[in-house]
């Protein structure tokens, strides 16, 4: 920590001696190596998780190896390595996270403890049901990786309720810390009170329009759930078809011919106990631009989150909100994403606030991780 304090400070040295340029490109890219180097100034020192939360840890032991899980098989000799060797280094995470937190809080603590529930049960099930398909030597190596990583897992949940008592409960940053945020990390020109303002406005937009769909459609019964999975994936892939072909029927958008396509997949079971640690979908990378972009789902039940319900009743609703094409038409696949969430940055998941995915995630909410994260930014 020491060395990246130093290093922060001789790089943030160097960009106050950049001149303010009057090329806007140039004066733009000046601009966002400084919002780069105040995130790390707000991670490091301003809002530091690495610090305060336990989940910054919990979610650097699940989402790295989830990151893997989530891409298409097969399983090919070096993602299988690769797998086992993000379990291994768990024990090691864990004891760096014992000497890191010196400045817990409990509304970060109890977030922490929910995402280690049943985790040794977790890891079992996914390692049980990777062996099948993983190369062969990591097929030997995932069981006895995954207990030693479920054995550090289940320490540091020991750990955390030991010291659970007497924490503080206030999260939030204040506002000039925010202020900090929006103006040198986000570089956005509003006050907090200007953006709580237009927030209330979005939201009695929403609601009212709500109210009036509802009300236009109130002889329309609801939508019934699709049959089961494979009814879900067929009707998905049929309908993305129809999407691109009333872009192009409309004259709206032109596919050029190395667009991917996004499909629905049966959740695996390797992947089951370890859905809700991310989002469920691959959307592929700068490396897999052959490849299409995959979203996992389970059989429809009544007992759905939002978006996972709303696509086992019509997928159209998840292709427009993640899988639709929104590269120009001109672009080369080297510089665009090829589907909607998708950017040439590889979607490597950041881990701290990692509890803003799970109260947003299509399997559903978790009220705690929602009025944790909210409280840290009031």
């Amino acid at each position: 920590i020491a060395r990246r304090r130093a290093t922060l400070a001789e790089l943030e040295k160097r960009f106050r001696a950049l001149p303010v340029r009057t090329e806007i490109p140039a004066e733009v890219d000046r601009r966002l190596i400084g919002s780069a180097l105040a995130r790390v100034r707000w991670e490091l020192e301003v809002n530091p998780g690495w610090r305060q939360a336990p989940a910054f840890y919990v979610d650097q032991a699940l989402a790295s190896p989830h990151e893997l899980l989530v891409i298409p098989p097969p399983f090919d000799s070096q993602r299988s390595r690769d797998l086992v060797r993000r379990l291994d280094a768990v024990p090691a995470l864990v004891e760096q996270a014992r000497q890191n937190l010196d400045r817990m809080r409990g509304p970060f603590l109890r977030v922490a403890l929910e995402q280690l529930r049943d985790v040794r049960s977790r890891l079992s099930r996914m390692a049980q049901a990777l062996r099948p398909v993983l190369a062969r030597d990591a097929a030997g190596a995932i069981g006895p990786s995954a207990e030693r990583a479920a054995a550090a897992l289940e320490s540091f949940r020991t750990w955390l309720e030991q010291r659970a008592m007497g924490l503080p409960e206030e999260t939030a940053v204040g506002r000039e810390a925010y202020l900090f945020f929006l103006r040198e990390v986000a570089l956005v020109p509003f006050t907090p009170e200007q953006l709580v303002a237009a927030g209330r406005q979005e939201l009695d937009r929403a609601l009212t329009f709500e109210a009036l769909a509802l009300n236009r459609s109130r002889s329309i019964p609801p939508l019934p759930l699709l049959p089961g999975v494979t009814a879900v994936v067929d009707r998905e892939r049929a309908d993305e078809e129809r999407v691109r072909k009333f872009y192009a029927d409309q004259q709206l958008l032109t596919l050029p011919a190395w667009l991917g396509h996004y499909r629905f997949r049966p959740m695996p079971d390797y992947l089951v106990p370890m859905a809700d640690v991310g989002v469920p979908d691959d959307l592929t990378g700068p490396g897999r631009l052959d490849q299409d972009g995959s979203a996992y789902v389970e059989a429809p039940t009544e007992h759905m989150g939002y978006f996972q319900g709303a696509a086992a009743r019509d997928p159209r609703l998840q292709i427009m909100h993640e899988g639709a094409p929104t590269c120009r038409p001109r672009s080369p696949p080297r510089i665009r994403g090829r589907f909607a969430g998708t950017t040439t940055t590889p979607a490597r998941r950041r881990a701290w606030p990692s509890t803003t995915r799970r109260c947003s995630s299509r399997r559903g909410s978790s009220t705690t991780a929602r009025e944790a994260v909210t409280s840290s930014t009031t």
